[in-house]
């Protein structure tokens, strides 16, 4: 009778007394809880972690491991799969360089050679986009370790501005709109050496702009044309001042009918016509 108490006790205390930890590796977690339930075991969850083959909600470990020696009221931990390790690309725009590689090290990408181009809104050093996209299917559920590439802002491009000065003022400004350019012409004046139509003079007229800058152009209407006045009885010199005056040189001749040459009778070109300054009048005298 003693030999029996004495081995009841020593089965209590020693290896007899301890159940064995079920298998609940590969179960989701609801079924691993409800088998280990039925063995009359505790169920904890511990850390959930991520897997590349283990689906999310699946047993992954437990502490103690299946077929371990466990209390009949023991605890068992279970380890939980979160799933695959994905993230989405997070929106870089208007970010530095050094601020959208920070992002991307949060969500464990890599930032690969950044790509550099023009930006007429995004200013220079700042992200105007990154590949794959934010938003796109394509930036959704990506791998850690996955290699993002940054779009950067060089700026604003610059627009070569070349001189139009002596060119035709309505090819200019279709050519400078063309580049992007908005075209001013702030004045139009009379010009005896620029011909009509064409640029006098241009603001800036050589060096670089941007987009929607403005050129300002100065438009020559040509030379100024002046009426012949009428002269006739008028005196030969007071004729000829009169006509000098206004801009015209003055040859001579006899009229068909001649005197003395000492007054004024008619003009070539007739009085009223309009002449550039400069041009010749033959004044014919009687």
């Amino acid at each position: 009778m003693l030999a029996a108490a004495v081995g009841g006790t020593a089965w209590w205390v020693g290896w007899g007394r301890y159940t064995t930890t079920p298998g609940v590796i590969g179960l989701e977690q609801a079924a691993a809880q409800a088998k280990l339930d039925k063995a009359g075991l505790g169920v904890r969850v511990g850390e959930e972690v991520y897997s590349e083959s283990v689906e999310k909600g699946v047993v992954i470990s437990t502490d103690p491991r299946p077929g371990a020696r466990i209390l009949p009221d023991g605890d068992v931990t279970l380890v939980v799969s979160l799933g695959p390790e994905r993230y989405d690309v997070p929106d870089l725009t208007g970010k530095s360089v050094e601020e959208a590689e920070a992002a991307l090290a949060e969500v464990k990408f890599v930032a690969g050679q950044p790509v550099e181009k023009w930006s007429e809104t995004v200013e220079a050093g700042r992200v105007i986009r990154s590949q794959p996209a934010f938003g796109t299917p394509e930036a959704a559920a990506l791998p850690v370790g996955s290699s993002v590439t940054l779009v950067v802002s060089k700026g604003r491009k610059p627009i070569e501005v070349r001189s139009w000065v002596g060119k035709d003022a309505a090819k200019a400004t279709q050519a400078l709109e063309k580049k992007g350019l908005k075209v001013e012409v702030t004045d139009e004046v009379y010009s005896d050496t620029v011909a009509k139509g064409r640029v006098i003079s241009q603001t800036p007229d050589s060096g670089t702009l941007h987009k929607q800058d403005t050129v300002q152009l100065v438009v020559s209407k040509g030379p100024e044309l002046v009426a012949v006045p009428a002269v006739r009885y008028l005196s030969t010199d007071d004729a000829v001042e009169k006509l000098e005056d206004l801009g015209f040189e003055v040859r001579k001749e006899r009229a068909t009918i001649y005197l003395s040459g000492s007054v004024a009778w008619d003009t070539d070109p007739k009085s009223g016509t309009k002449l550039a300054k400069g041009s010749t009048v033959v004044l014919y005298v009687v």
